[in-house]
């Protein structure tokens, strides 16, 4: 209902991967109701005050029963959902750091302007983009002295010139 949530999973030495980054208004775990074994195989922690509606496995069945519209809709998110998903291995098998970094912030950036407000933290996006925490920040450095993106320390991100963001990833992608 309100605030973020990450689903991340925690390997055996300890180390976190988030798997996806939850907004308001988004679904998870609904795919799992289809499965024999509906147990979920990731963890989920809230970034911040945050409400969760749950909804139990009964009533959404007789839900998705009664409306076929409502069950494409399920259907159409999670297909959204499983492209996202591909789109990450391919980033993050195939594109180096800075190429991911660069890629999340002008895919973040809205229509028209030039700045906007990380709504993650630093931390959080690091390991979003598989990164560690001082690789996320000299990348940012980098970016910031090539005159490309600066983020302050509010984290605000400023890009002066979108064209030059979306070059830098083309020619990060081709590297």
């Amino acid at each position: 209902m309100q605030g973020q949530l990450k689903l991340y999973r925690t390997s055996p030495d300890g180390n976190e991967v988030i798997i996806d980054l939850l907004e308001a208004g988004m679904t998870f775990g609904e795919a799992r109701m289809f499965l024999a074994d509906p147990h979920w195989h990731v963890s989920c922690a809230a970034l911040g005050d945050t409400e969760v509606v749950a909804v139990d496995l009964p009533t959404f069945l007789a839900v998705l029963r009664d409306s076929i519209d409502t069950a494409l809709v399920l259907l159409r998110q999670i297909s959204e959902r499983a492209e996202r998903h591909v789109d990450d291995i391919e980033r993050l098998a195939l594109q180096g750091g800075a190429c991911r970094v660069a890629s999340y912030l002008l895919g973040q950036l809205p229509p028209g302007r030039s700045e906007y407000r990380l709504t993650v933290t630093k931390g959080v996006l690091a390991t979003r983009l598989g990164l560690r925490a001082e690789t996320l920040s000299r990348i940012l450095r980098q970016l910031g002295a090539e005159g490309i993106v600066t983020v302050t320390s509010r984290n605000v991100v400023c890009v002066p010139n979108r064209q030059k963001l979306r070059r830098f990833v083309e020619e990060a992608g081709k590297a």
